[in-house]
């Protein structure tokens, strides 16, 4: 029986059990057959049964059916997953890609981070801070994902692809094209959201009221909320506090 893997290491044992397996029946043949012959037979059906059975995939390659599934239509492979396992579909599904290039620049961008806190208040001047205080705590419990953004940054570029990748809805407040042009009321709203949170780099994302930060860093960021796996969850609306019964609500319960 022929091994039913492939690859060089499962190459090397056929061909190592073919050559045993026909010294021995040239012996057989010639009448010579003797314990000699007998063991290079054995060794030779021992490699076939090691090959078959025992080899790892990294020496003798992947077994028939997954070389099949290599070349399968990949949406029948899920649905054919999905059947034998229906909790297996949120494994397959491919997760946002993640820029490496932003990642670096973000952490450049956290070096400067007093600098910018310094040119947001300037550009802010005097504002009645508790009248924008009141406004950006309104503002981000006006839905569940709340993202304050430069239209022209490629951090909140970036952050809207994510969160619509991640089929997730969110209500955008754009404050300029960048933080140079940021005026008024809108300027005002960046150099709060610093006194606030330490932060006055843009995107500034909250979630059901609270901040996690920016794309990459912060409370903690909302790349590594996706690289976690806990974005999905932590978006849902908190659930409404059970409220508790008193002894006299339950005795009237009872009676009913």
């Amino acid at each position: 029986k022929s091994s039913s893997r492939s690859g060089p290491g499962c190459f090397l044992w056929r061909e190592t059990a073919s050559a045993a397996s026909a010294v021995a029946a040239a012996e057989m043949a010639r009448g010579t057959l003797s314990c000699r012959s007998n063991g290079i037979v054995f060794v030779g059906i021992c490699c076939v049964l090691l090959t078959q059975q025992l080899s790892p995939v990294t020496f003798c390659g992947l077994p028939p059916s997954q070389r099949l599934a290599k070349f399968s239509d990949p949406v029948s492979l899920v649905s054919a997953k999905a059947k034998e396992d229906p909790e297996a579909l949120t494994a397959i599904e491919p997760k946002p890609e993640i820029s490496f290039p932003l990642r670096l620049a973000s952490f450049i961008t956290g070096l400067l981070r007093p600098f910018l806190q310094a040119q947001a208040k300037f550009a802010a001047g005097d504002y009645n801070q508790v009248k924008i205080r009141g406004l950006i705590e309104q503002e981000s419990k006006s839905a569940p994902v709340v993202l304050y953004t430069l239209s022209q940054s490629p951090f909140s570029i970036d952050a809207k692809r994510l969160l619509d990748e991640s089929s997730i809805k969110y209500k955008e407040i754009e404050l300029a094209p960048l933080f140079v042009l940021a005026e008024g009321e809108n300027a005002a709203r960046r150099a709060e959201l610093g006194a606030m949170t330490g932060r006055t780099s843009m995107p500034h994302i909250f979630i059901n009221g609270e901040s996690i930060g920016g794309l990459y860093e912060g409370s903690p960021g909302l790349v590594p909320l996706i690289e976690s796996g806990k974005l999905e969850k932590m978006v849902q609306p908190p659930k409404p506090a059970k409220k508790e019964e008193s002894p006299l609500d339950s005795l009237i319960g009872m009676l009913r």
